[in-house]
């Protein structure tokens, strides 16, 4: 029973031996108990706001997700993390008498169809997150716009985006001219190159008419918008694998 990782109380020992050995690691770990487990975590690139009630800290973005298994609702969450600004001296208690910060705080519930598979923020408008789910579908939501503390009945996101026909993994978000219909936008062309699973998708940061992709088939492959056809493919690999495609 030793050796089995779903032994609870050996979960347990590794996972108090963990935070015993953190202060010699890090200046500083926040743990945070979550209902679902998250698959992935994404900072909000935006810049803290100060937290009101002390100014030693200021209070970031976090995107995270659930992963319920069908067995639950799913939902895309926004938290608030509580942490110290980069002028604070070590005492991260700071003045304030709440010894509850640093803190993780879930503050926004967006209710999604199916397990997430990924979210991210778009880059120029950070507000905007993409999530991509279980389904066919890519939900795009605005947190800007909605309450805080809110709990949502039913899926309403901002934009659905639709193409696929099976679920997926990858997407890129770039600003373009769009006219979506009730809602609703619908994929303006099918890039058909990779023989395999598509992996990853990433926009050029520089031009907006140009990205990349990468598959299990061991291509890299560099688009044109303008040309709506592959200007590069390079094998990066021998073998299938996922890896990630990101431009400079």
């Amino acid at each position: 029973m030793a050796d089995d990782p779903e032994n609870p109380d050996q979960v347990e020992e590794e996972f108090s031996l963990c935070k015993k050995n953190t202060p010699f690691l890090y200046d500083l770990v926040i743990s945070h108990p979550l209902e679902w487990s998250s698959l992935s975590v994404h900072w909000v690139p935006l810049p803290p706001v100060p937290y009101t009630a002390d100014l030693v800290f200021g209070v970031h973005k976090l995107v995270l997700r659930t992963h319920t298994s069908a067995v639950a609702t799913d939902f895309l969450m926004i938290a608030d993390a509580v942490l110290p600004t980069l002028d604070s001296d070590s005492n991260v208690a700071g003045k304030n008498e709440d010894l509850v910060i640093p803190k993780v705080e879930v503050t926004q519930r967006m209710r999604v169809g199916g397990e997430v598979n990924r979210a991210s923020c778009m880059l120029q408008k950070p507000t905007v997150i993409a999530a991509k789910t279980s389904g066919t579908e890519i939900f795009l939501f605005d947190y800007s716009k909605r309450e805080e503390n809110q709990q949502e009945d039913e899926c309403d996101p901002e934009l659905r985006l639709r193409g696929h026909d099976k679920e997926g993994y990858a997407y890129g978000m770039c600003l373009h001219p769009a006219a979506p219909q009730d809602k609703v936008l619908n994929a303006m062309h099918v890039y058909e190159a990779h023989q395999s699973v598509v992996e990853d998708v990433s926009w050029h940061l520089k031009n907006e008419n140009i990205f990349g992709s990468a598959g299990d088939d061991c291509q890299l492959m560099i688009w044109d918008l303008r040309t709506n056809q592959t200007q590069n493919c390079f094998k990066v690999h021998e073998r299938d694998q996922l890896f990630v495609f990101q431009s400079l």
